[in-house]
């Protein structure tokens, strides 16, 4: 790129398994352009079992990470690096729990800097990550928002549209088509014998068991389900503080069955032997795996969810019921669900609204967001802009 500074510095508080496709994406699509792609990461590990070493992180000192507990984070690396005349540019998670963020963008000699997250406002309301996120926006000379809601929160208050990338977050969706292919009918009834299950009568729940996801709430719906709708199962896969309750209420003789985490095969398998995906709150990337799965998603109407969930229709691909909706409520939507006449259409119509949720896409937007960003530091470093 004809000049000295060729690296750039993402960091992240650990590397999460379902980032390691997009990272080797840009890796090496920066390399194509002169630049180095270097991870740096608060923590080898992570709370919720995710994290990999798939790909080469660099591990910063973080004590105050290790205190709080994750909740707050201050890496004096990232002001180092950030100063380092041989870096191009350094980007950041856009969260309030990086207190590093504030010396970082008030800096008056730093290489650009990047942020990447939500954009606007999602899971986290309060007024003041709300106020710091939005001023790492402002302050930032690059922002990277997931989904075009963001985007526009940002172009609302004041950030200009050519400084903002829209990644459309998600994860390696050809991964998942090939495991889901790769499942056949012996392999779902086998499954659904093992399990006890009844077909058309099964739905999923995918992702981390805490709070933020109404693991609660979707437990004690599941007796109304099954009231309605004899031989109903609800399937849940995942990890968390909250797996002791889904324990605890398959002891109690509720149509549950805990499958743990979920991964590759085992993840393909319970979809396919499931006919929708029940998350009452917080629903996030699991968006992209319904879509790319044709399975509708029932869920509420309320500010627990993540940017993903706009990917959603909500006529043709998924169910949204009021924010105050009984757990009885929510347990008579599934069932009504289940055996609606429409139910097929709404797998269907999933199915082909996965086509705009591409890992090579969203690889190709970060890069050009970087490429651009990169070039307008150089331009005013040289006192053309």
């Amino acid at each position: 790129m004809g000049d000295t500074r060729s690296r750039v510095a993402v960091f992240q508080p650990y590397l999460p398994r379902y980032r390691i496709a997009l990272f080797r994406r840009l890796r090496d699509a920066l390399a194509q352009s002169g630049l180095t792609l270097e991870i740096y990461v608060s923590s080898k590990d992570s709370s919720s079992g995710d994290a990999s070493d798939a790909i080469e992180a660099r591990l910063v000192t973080d004590p105050l990470a290790r205190l709080m507990g994750g909740r707050l984070h201050f890496r004096s690396e990232v002001l180092r690096v950030a100063r380092d005349p041989h870096v191009a540019m350094v980007i950041i998670e856009q969260a309030a729990k990086y207190l590093d963020s504030v010396p970082l963008l008030t800096m008056s000699r730093r290489a650009p800097v990047g942020v990447w997250g939500h954009g606007g406002l999602y899971t986290n309301h309060r007024y003041v990550p709300a106020r710091v996120r939005l001023f790492m926006s402002r302050r930032a000379d690059w922002s990277f928002v997931y989904t075009q809601s963001g985007h526009d929160y940002l172009i609302q208050h004041g950030v200009p549209h050519s400084r903002i990338s829209i990644l459309n977050n998600t994860i390696d969706t050809g991964i998942l088509k090939e495991e889901l292919a790769c499942i056949d009918e012996r392999d779902i009834a086998t499954f659904r014998e093992t399990m006890s299950l009844v077909e058309g009568r099964t739905t999923l729940y995918l992702g981390r068991l805490d709070a933020d996801k109404d693991i609660d709430f979707l437990l004690a719906s599941t007796r109304r389900t099954a009231q309605l709708l004899p031989g109903f199962t609800l399937l849940v896969g995942g990890d968390g503080p909250q797996a002791g309750e889904v324990r605890s209420a398959v002891s109690a003789g509720a149509p549950i069955r805990y499958l743990g985490r979920l991964d590759g095969r085992s993840k393909a398998l319970a979809i396919r032997s499931s006919s929708a995906i029940t998350i009452p709150g917080g629903v996030g990337l699991v968006a992209v795996e319904a879509l790319v799965s044709g399975r509708p998603i029932i869920t509420r109407d309320n500010h627990s969810h993540g940017p993903e969930a706009d990917y959603l229709n909500r006529e043709t691909q998924s169910v949204w019921l009021p924010s105050d909706c009984t757990p009885v409520a929510y347990g008579a939507a599934v069932a009504s669900l289940l055996t609606a006449t429409g139910l097929d259409r709404m797998q269907r119509a999933c199915a082909q609204g996965a086509e705009a949720f591409c890992i090579d896409r969203m690889a190709a937007t970060f890069h050009d967001g970087v490429l651009h960003c990169v070039q307008s530091g150089q331009k005013r470093s040289h006192g053309t802009a």
